[in-house]
């Protein structure tokens, strides 16, 4: 695209919303956003749609349709990639908005052929206030799915076919606050780091919680602390490189020099979880 501005959406009519990107080891990515109106054949309550691109930004192939579950409202799509090329798009479904409580929780997987098998992530329904589930694919083509429950954070994980590895799982250990929208990254050696917040009932901001799995979702040690527990940080998010060194960054308020109360603050760690600097 020579780091032009452009368009990925052919659908112009109606809403295009809430859109989210991954890339694969080479450089190719897929972009995923919601819908109001678009091709396919979900013409309910709004499709998930999508493009691919090489690694160069230009198209390949047209504009899609994700869901193959068309009734009711289909939204807020997150997407994650693994090393070989093969994309996980999790989004929220409800069948009829005005009479449920609660959202249930669709998968799909793309590779380099026709779309794979659609799949539900979760062993039930979440709240209807519930963000989106987060999603992490690692080397061995593992999704793990976390996502907020109340004071808790859930995960669960599937093999590279969609089948459950395991039942849902509770991630957090410390139950006295708040435990609020998680995020997640997968590293090189197949490993994963979920990082929340943890916050008292009533505050916008609180500490920042962290846990670390092996391939197989497993626990690395136990749930760690991330940065000083000062109830400032809040909206974490994390990322990990090929080694397994991982950063997580933070939103922290009161922070000296900082010109409207808040700043962003990262925690750089080793392979083994301990803080580097």
């Amino acid at each position: 695209q020579g780091g032009q501005l452009f368009q990925v959406n052919t659908y112009t009519s109606g809403y295009q919303d809430t859109p989210a990107v991954a890339f694969d080891a080479a450089g190719n990515f897929l972009v995923v956003w919601y819908s109001d109106g678009s091709f396919g054949s979900d013409n309910f309550g709004g499709s998930i749609q999508a493009q691919r691109y090489d690694a160069g930004g230009v198209r390949v192939g047209n504009q899609f349709q994700v869901n193959n579950f068309t009734t009711g409202a289909q939204t807020d799509p997150v997407v994650a990639a693994d090393a070989g090329g093969t994309f996980t798009v999790v989004w929220r479904s409800i069948e009829v908005p005005e009479l449920d409580e609660a959202w249930r929780v669709h998968a799909r997987r793309f590779g380099t052929g026709p779309p794979q098998f659609q799949f539900e992530a979760t062993e039930g329904r979440v709240s209807l206030f519930a963000p989106v589930p987060k999603v992490a694919v690692n080397t061995d083509g593992v999704s793990f799915f976390v996502w907020n429950a109340g004071r808790r954070i859930r995960g669960r994980l599937y093999d590279p076919f969609g089948n459950p590895l395991a039942g849902e799982f509770q991630v957090n250990t410390y139950t006295t606050n708040y435990q609020r929208p998680p995020a997640i990254t997968a590293d090189g050696a197949g490993n994963f780091v979920v990082v929340w917040p943890d916050t008292p009932l009533g505050a916008n901001f609180g500490n920042t919680r962290g846990r670390r799995y092996d391939r197989t979702g497993t626990p690395i040690g136990d749930e760690f602390g991330v940065g000083p527990e000062t109830n400032e940080q809040r909206a974490p998010a994390v990322a990990a490189d090929g080694a397994g060194n991982f950063i997580v960054v933070w939103e922290r308020e009161n922070s000296e020099g900082s010109e409207n109360g808040t700043e962003i603050v990262g925690q750089l760690y080793s392979t083994l979880g301990t803080p580097l600097g």
